[in-house]
């Protein structure tokens, strides 16, 4: 899902290091120029997608800088603003494991607990096991958190028999899932791949597990949680979960195109499939208001954000795992990029992004909404992180 290393090596390299080595010193009005075209130029040599949308914002920077480019709606005929909403996917589960960290500090649940304390055993049933052992009470909140669970993987791994589940999603675009039909899915057609703690493994089920996690000890349903711990305090007006809640304030605007296999999906049904997992629309400014909490530890704690970016698993080469955070390490995807800092924060599957530049207090938030554009989105954004860097005051 989230193939990007092999990106780096068909890219252009030399041009990221000429600009590494001229370094001109770029006024923001030059630096806003060149971005801006690189992003026009980005989406209209690339037939993946229709429009792009990018937020930079820094405050030891004074940096607010917003930039859009494409086209939406009917005949993709209406131009894309930084206000349209878009969906955010695997983005989503940064936010699940903020509600997990939130009701831990709570004394609600705990990263260690076992999952069996909160969930039935006919929920549970024949999603952890692996070589003939049922490993369902060994499983605890933090497995879930970080991949590491050995629970199948609903939305990409291999199926037993029958059709993938990108498949019927596209067969039957009308069709709205429900969480249970998800962890289904994995249960009847996709058996553990580990015992738990063994193997990382990206698992959108074990996602909607938390999902059920985080409804029974609080008692009300997930988007009730998201809306009150979340995004209702930080007056994330325009954000809400798919199917199941609706924006405070009511959209003008539709939602940008979700792209799979080069087919607009927005307008179906199919975006139900994420739930807990990450089944949130969203706004620039909304994903910057949250990303600027969470990293101001005004969503948990230092001690709870610490443990969601301990980035200690490896996703693939330069792409590291924390619980519901990734970090890209750009010096891992190619060595001309040695001297780009470390971004973390969540991704979706749909080339969208929530980083965050710690070292010099950068958020970067882009969406480019289309699965198959992962591997030239990252280097992109590699890209406007070397230009910003150019910048002086």
């Amino acid at each position: 899902r989230y193939s990007i290393p092999a990106a780096f090596a068909f890219l252009a390299l030399a041009g990221f290091l000429v600009l590494s080595i001229m370094n001109r010193p770029l006024s923001k009005e030059t630096m806003n120029s060149l971005i801006d075209k690189k992003l026009e130029k980005m989406v209209e040599s690339h037939d993946e997608i229709s429009s792009a949308v990018l937020t930079i914002y820094s405050d030891t920077r004074h940096l607010n800088e917003t930039y859009a480019a494409g086209y939406t709606g009917e005949n993709l005929s209406e131009p894309v603003t930084v206000g349209h909403p878009w969906y955010s996917a695997s983005i989503g589960k940064t936010f699940t494991a903020s509600l997990i960290g939130i009701l831990c500090e709570q004394g609600k649940i705990g990263l260690d607990d076992p999952i069996s304390r909160y969930l039935d055993g006919n929920l549970l049933e024949g999603l952890f096991v692996f070589e003939g052992t049922d490993y369902s009470n060994r499983v605890t909140v933090r497995h879930l958190l970080g991949h590491t669970s050995g629970i199948g993987d609903y939305y990409e791994d291999p199926v037993i028999h029958g059709d993938t589940m990108t498949e019927r999603l596209k067969s039957q675009p009308d069709k709205v899932w429900t969480p249970l039909e998800l962890v289904a899915f994995t249960r009847e057609y996709q058996p553990a791949v580990s015992a738990p703690g063994d193997t990382f493994h990206y698992s959108d089920t074990g996602y909607i597990l938390l999902g059920f996690i985080i409804e029974k000890v609080t008692g009300q349903e997930f988007h009730e949680v998201m809306h009150e711990n979340i995004l209702d305090p930080l007056d994330m007006d325009d954000t809400y979960v798919v199917f199941k809640s609706k924006p405070m304030i009511p959209q003008k605007l539709d939602i940008l195109e979700v792209y799979i296999d080069g087919i607009d999906f927005s307008d179906t049904n199919i975006l139900s499939f994420d739930w807990s997992g990450g089944g949130l629309i969203t706004t620039m400014s909304d994903l910057l208001k949250f990303s600027k909490a969470l990293h101001g530890g005004k969503i948990v704690s230092a001690d709870t954000l610490a443990m969601m970016t301990d980035f200690r698993h490896e996703y693939d080469n330069g792409v590291h795992y924390g619980l519901g955070m990734m970090e890209f390490r750009f010096g891992e995807f190619s060595p001309f990029l040695k001297g780009l800092p470390d971004i973390c924060g969540g991704v979706g599957s749909t080339s969208a992004f929530m980083m965050y530049d710690t070292m010099n207090d950068i958020h970067i938030i882009a969406n480019f909404g289309s699965v198959g554009f992962m591997e030239e989105s990252v280097p992109f954004l590699a890209d406007v992180l070397m230009t910003v860097d150019r910048l002086r005051e």
